[in-house]
């Protein structure tokens, strides 16, 4: 009957186990600190968060490349044309 008497009881012991908990509460706290300093220099209300690709752009400058040099070559072909005529 003497494992349950109340007075016999001892006060918990911090041992390494309680120092890492509070080491790892302690990084939570400044990590979360130092995410809402980073949050901070963002502004408030963008006027577009998320900007739109213009993904027809790069292919259309490709196709005028194209076109250019397909006139360029035809030039050329006409200019040898007309010096085998002369």
């Amino acid at each position: 009957m003497a494992d349950n008497d109340p007075s016999d009881r001892s006060r918990p012991v911090n041992d390494a186990y309680t120092g890492m908990l509070l080491l790892s509460l302690l990084a939570l706290v400044g990590g979360t600190v130092l995410l809402a300093l980073d949050y901070k220099r963002y502004p408030n209300n963008p006027t577009d968060p998320f900007p739109k690709a213009d993904l027809l752009k790069p292919l259309e400058t490709v196709a005028a490349k194209k076109a250019e040099e397909e006139k360029v070559e035809e030039k050329k072909v006409e200019e040898k044309k007309d010096e085998e005529k002369q």
